[in-house]
């Protein structure tokens, strides 16, 4: 018999809901406008609880940020939840040659492999940055080496990307694109239509990665000169604010030209209505679903739900989620290195 040569894909969010209402023993059609509502904001927490647990492997992304000389901290987007490794990347680096609003181009004059390349973003609105990397011999045709989509970028925000193109080429180019978030305030007139250029645009090449180490906060707090300079940065503390996490550097960089790479877990994003796909895979809808039953038999009205269904509703999220866990692994082996020190939270 004849399959139908497709996988399970991610569900809209109201197909969800309706199915989870159902598991509570409710007729989906019974409910109205507040309910509804109600339910997606349910879905919104219990998607946020993922992030918190640490379980949404699937949002692990690499970021790219650029340093400057003598600053001492580094702020990352704010749909970081997690910071799971940070490296020091040295090289030679090099500004474009020319530019435009929304491109910029290096002509290395010899065959150069860029392992990356970072800038600063504009004064603009909040927008969500794309961007894309290309390397070409002629500028004719141009090879795709990487791209990026960045949500929520500030003025003045570091961003980048790192190359998955490992061949040397003479021209490399970046280009950007943004887009405002539907919840931002309007753009003011003056700058619709336009596309502000990028700052301070640096290409890296002749890479070398070295991991930094976290420092606690009691250490940070006892270094006797935070500003303290040197070429090589390895430590830094973590500083997890409201709006988005901070890495507290030291010793502060001396230059500009080195990079920051953080390899770090992005929150889950948000279903802002109930007609869009949650960003879960396949594997994962199972766990959510249960999940956002158990939640929903507690915020239907009272007595819809029987206490014994509460219950195995319950029990079935839990053993739901850690099944998805179990099976949320990278398959590499674990290696312990134990660092015995006094530490205050």
């Amino acid at each position: 018999m004849q399959t139908s040569g497709r996988s399970a894909k991610p569900l809209e969010a109201i197909r969800l809901v309706e199915q989870a209402v159902r598991m509570c023993g409710v007729l989906p059609s019974t409910l109205g406008s507040e309910q509804l509502s109600n339910a997606l904001i349910e879905l919104r927490i219990l998607l946020n609880s993922l992030s918190n647990r640490g379980l949404n492997l699937w949002c692990l992304v690499e970021r790219v940020l650029p340093v400057s000389a003598g600053a001492g901290s580094v702020s990352l987007l704010p749909d970081v939840v997690e910071v799971k490794d940070v490296l020091w990347r040295s090289g030679v680096y090099a500004v474009p040659t020319s530019s435009t609003s929304t491109t910029d181009t290096l002509d290395a004059l010899a065959p150069l492999n860029v392992s990356s390349v970072a800038a600063r973003a504009p004064s603009y609105a909040v927008a969500d940055y794309t961007l894309t990397l290309e390397a070409s011999d002629d500028t004719v045709t141009w090879t795709p080496a990487g791209s990026a989509l960045l949500p929520r970028v500030a003025a003045g925000d570091r961003i980048g990307l790192s190359s998955s193109l490992s061949l040397s080429k003479r021209y490399w180019r970046l280009t950007h694109a943004l887009s405002v978030p539907d919840d931002e305030l309007p753009l003011p007139p003056t700058a619709l239509g336009a596309v502000p250029a990028l700052l301070s645009v640096s290409f890296l090449s002749g890479s070398r990665d070295t991991v930094m180490s976290p420092m606690n906060r009691d250490s940070y707090a006892a270094l006797p000169n935070k500003q303290f300079t040197a070429l090589q940065t390895p430590n830094y503390f973590l500083d997890k604010q409201r709006d988005q996490i901070v890495l507290r550097l030291w010793p502060n960089p001396s230059s500009d030209g080195p990079q920051i790479i953080v390899w770090c877990q992005r929150h889950i994003q948000d279903a802002l209505s109930l007609t869009e796909r949650l960003d879960i895979p396949s594997r994962w809808q199972s766990a959510v679903l249960s999940g956002l039953a158990a939640a929903l038999s507690l915020t239907l009205p009272k007595d819809t739900v029987s206490n014994e269904r509460i219950q195995l509703l319950m029990q079935k999220a839990e053993a739901d989620t850690q099944l998805a866990e179990r099976g949320e692994t990278d398959g590499s082996s674990t290696s312990l290195v134990p660092r015995i020190a006094a530490y205050t939270r």
